[in-house]
């Protein structure tokens, strides 16, 4: 009997000594954000301790993040939210961590237990500094006429608009003011929902023209109004199977901003005509992507 609860003492002794030694400092366990953003980790060395405390801190964020934006993805089902955020997704790359501090550590037992902190003044400026300078170059969009508005401003504007709303996400789940901008580029992208634009056939027949109008259709609005950008594509029948087409868009102001030249040959002219309007899409569709080269005038 003496000798069971001899060893029953050295149990009970073993079982305190590694629940102590496992046992992290208290601030480890009681992180508490506010002003300051925390993260803790532990490791086998310091600096694995580190990068997992860091790590910890940025998950705390993202996690903050999403929280808010599926709150307001549903609060606020439109255009923006519906076309744009499947493209909006926060990672650790989002996140600049400038005058992170390490704010505890401690070692015990062979384990590294750290905290990291930052303020939040320090987490966001960044991320301000990063959407104001998208803000700044789309500017001259901003500021356009909702019926000027190019297939090229048009592609800037959602591309603008896509990388604005990543960071601005950011900044309105952390409860950060956005700039009057912002709210500008997303007003402007819900008004024009596609550019208008005027365009004039000249060699084909009606049935022909629709055609084209199809695929123009899915970058544009046709409308007849003479102050909006203006398409003009020449059709010559070059043979039984071969068409040529010269095409020009112009801005609201006249100034020429593309120029293609297509020439399709297929098994017969309808084909041919089909291939061209298909080809006329695609370099429409590049030059609104700003994937051209075509000199800005």
């Amino acid at each position: 009997m003496s000798k069971l609860f001899s060893h029953l003492v050295v149990l009970i002794a073993l079982a305190l000594l590694v629940g102590c030694a496992s046992k992290p400092p208290s601030w480890f366990l009681s992180t508490k954000q506010g002003a300051r953003f925390y993260g803790v980790g532990s490791g086998g060395s310091f600096e694995s301790a580190k990068q997992a405390a860091i790590d910890d801190l940025v998950q705390s964020v993202q996690t903050q993040v999403r929280s808010s934006t599926h709150i307001h993805n549903t609060q606020h089902n439109d255009k923006l939210t519906t076309k744009l955020s499947q493209h909006i997704e926060l990672d650790s790359s989002a996140l600049s961590l400038p005058n992170l501090q390490v704010s505890n550590k401690a070692y015990k037992q062979g384990t590294y237990y750290v905290q990291v902190g930052i303020s939040k003044e320090q987490l966001l400026a960044p991320l301000k500094q990063d959407l104001q300078a998208i803000l700044s170059r789309a500017k001259p969009i901003i500021t356009t006429a909702p019926s000027c508005i190019t297939l090229r401003d048009f592609g800037a504007l959602e591309s603008s608009l896509k990388q604005a709303s990543r960071l601005a996400q950011i900044l309105d789940a952390l409860q950060a003011p956005l700039p009057k901008d912002f709210h500008k580029l997303s007003s402007l992208y819900n008004q024009v929902q596609k550019p208008l634009l005027t365009t004039t056939y000249q060699g084909l027949t009606k049935a022909q023209e629709a055609l084209f109008s199809a695929e123009i259709s899915k970058l544009a609005t046709s409308t007849k109004d003479s102050s909006t950008p203006h398409l003009a594509i020449t059709a010559k029948k070059r043979g039984p199977t071969t068409i040529s087409l010269e095409v020009t868009l112009k801005d609201c102001e006249q100034r020429v901003i593309f120029q293609a030249s297509i020439q399709e040959s297929q098994a017969s002219y309808d084909y041919a005509l089909k291939r061209a309007a298909i080809v006329l899409y695609k370099k429409l569709y590049t030059f609104m992507q700003g994937e051209d080269g075509f000199p800005t005038i």
